[in-house]
């Protein structure tokens, strides 16, 4: 009978239809903060964000124009590399690298703009 049961369950798994709704919200990991980032802004509309290494250049404009209500025109994608990080023990040096991140910059179509993009 438990086993009947256990398959039944790996069957309804399998039938399950995969997840197509997205959560925008978790996509954000948050906004590139650097005088470059904000003098685009600025002067080009271009915006820069940090997103989840997973997300691809239409979720990521879907995500921004769901979320600002903004249409844009051009997604440009970065992946930019860990730093390494060395530390001195008894033992030797440890090298290790943190983890790549992923930074998108969004061109805006016309008088679209994100405010507060720029404030601190």
């Amino acid at each position: 009978m438990a086993k009947e049961a256990s398959k039944k369950k790996k069957e309804d798994k399998k039938k399950q239809e995969p997840k197509t709704d997205f959560n925008f919200e978790s996509g954000i990991k948050g906004r590139v903060v650097t005088e470059k980032s904000f003098d685009q802004a600025d002067a080009l509309k271009k915006y820069s964000f940090y997103i989840d290494r997973d997300m691809n250049k239409i979720e990521a404009r879907k995500m921004i124009e769901k979320k600002y209500s903004v249409k844009v025109a051009k997604v440009n994608v970065i992946t930019v590399p860990g730093k390494l990080k060395r530390t001195r023990t008894t033992k030797g040096i440890n090298v290790k690298r943190h983890q790549d991140r992923k930074k998108v910059v969004f061109t805006l179509e016309g008088k679209d703009e994100i405010k507060n993009f720029t404030q601190i």
